[in-house]
Protein backbone atom coordinates (compact mmCIF):
# COMPACT_ATOMS: atom_id res chain seq x y z
CA UNK A 1 0.00 0.00 0.00
CA UNK A 2 0.92 3.65 0.16
CA UNK A 3 2.29 3.52 3.70
CA UNK A 4 4.20 0.19 3.70
CA UNK A 5 7.55 1.85 2.89
CA UNK A 6 7.57 5.41 4.04
CA UNK A 7 8.88 7.71 1.31
CA UNK A 8 7.94 11.17 0.19
CA UNK A 9 6.15 9.75 -2.85
CA UNK A 10 4.08 7.32 -0.75
CA UNK A 11 3.14 10.09 1.65
CA UNK A 12 1.92 12.21 -1.25
CA UNK A 13 -0.14 9.32 -2.68
CA UNK A 14 -1.64 8.65 0.77
CA UNK A 15 -2.56 12.34 1.09
CA UNK A 16 -4.24 12.26 -2.33
CA UNK A 17 -6.21 9.13 -1.39
CA UNK A 18 -7.30 10.71 1.90
CA UNK A 19 -8.37 13.89 0.09
CA UNK A 20 -10.38 11.84 -2.43
CA UNK A 21 -12.24 10.15 0.41
CA UNK A 22 -12.92 13.39 2.30
CA UNK A 23 -15.87 14.74 0.29
CA UNK A 24 -17.88 11.46 0.13
CA UNK A 25 -17.28 10.95 3.85
CA UNK A 26 -18.43 14.47 4.70
CA UNK A 27 -21.50 14.13 2.48
CA UNK A 28 -22.46 10.78 4.04
CA UNK A 29 -21.88 11.95 7.61
CA UNK A 30 -23.87 15.14 7.05
CA UNK A 31 -26.81 13.27 5.53
CA UNK A 32 -26.66 10.63 8.27
CA UNK A 33 -26.67 13.25 11.05
CA UNK A 34 -29.56 15.17 9.48
CA UNK A 35 -31.60 11.99 9.08
CA UNK A 36 -30.98 11.04 12.71
CA UNK A 37 -32.04 14.50 13.88
CA UNK A 38 -35.18 14.32 11.72
CA UNK A 39 -36.10 10.92 13.16
CA UNK A 40 -35.63 12.22 16.71
CA UNK A 41 -37.80 15.22 15.88
CA UNK A 42 -40.56 12.99 14.47
CA UNK A 43 -40.35 10.73 17.52
CA UNK A 44 -40.78 13.80 19.71
CA UNK A 45 -43.77 14.93 17.64
CA UNK A 46 -45.52 11.57 17.97
CA UNK A 47 -44.98 11.21 21.71
CA UNK A 48 -47.61 13.04 23.73
CA UNK A 49 -47.36 13.98 27.41
CA UNK A 50 -50.77 14.16 29.03
CA UNK A 51 -49.99 14.48 32.73
CA UNK A 52 -49.61 11.71 35.25
CA UNK A 53 -51.51 8.52 36.00
CA UNK A 54 -51.45 6.38 39.13
CA UNK A 55 -49.45 3.16 38.74
CA UNK A 56 -50.93 0.50 41.03
CA UNK A 57 -47.78 -1.65 40.93
CA UNK A 58 -45.33 0.99 42.16
CA UNK A 59 -47.93 3.06 43.99
CA UNK A 60 -46.67 6.27 42.37
CA UNK A 61 -47.85 8.75 39.79
CA UNK A 62 -45.98 8.16 36.55
CA UNK A 63 -45.89 10.35 33.45
CA UNK A 64 -48.10 9.23 30.60
CA UNK A 65 -46.10 9.11 27.38
CA UNK A 66 -48.06 7.59 24.55
CA UNK A 67 -46.74 6.67 21.16
CA UNK A 68 -49.12 6.91 18.18
CA UNK A 69 -52.14 7.10 20.48
CA UNK A 70 -53.74 9.60 22.81
CA UNK A 71 -53.17 9.61 26.53
CA UNK A 72 -56.82 8.73 27.15
CA UNK A 73 -56.46 5.56 25.09
CA UNK A 74 -53.35 4.53 27.01
CA UNK A 75 -54.95 5.33 30.38
CA UNK A 76 -58.05 3.30 29.50
CA UNK A 77 -55.83 0.41 28.44
CA UNK A 78 -54.00 0.57 31.78
CA UNK A 79 -57.31 0.59 33.69
CA UNK A 80 -58.58 -2.38 31.68
CA UNK A 81 -55.37 -4.30 32.37
CA UNK A 82 -55.57 -3.60 36.10
CA UNK A 83 -59.21 -4.72 36.17
CA UNK A 84 -58.46 -7.90 34.25
CA UNK A 85 -55.49 -8.64 36.55
CA UNK A 86 -57.76 -8.23 39.60
CA UNK A 87 -60.32 -10.61 38.08
CA UNK A 88 -57.63 -13.23 37.50
CA UNK A 89 -56.31 -12.88 41.07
Amino acid sequence: MYFSNSTDENWFLWTLAAADALLPTLAYDTANNLLNLFMLYMLHQFSVFQGFVYDPITGKNVPVLSMFMTAKTMEQGMKDKVLSDRKRA
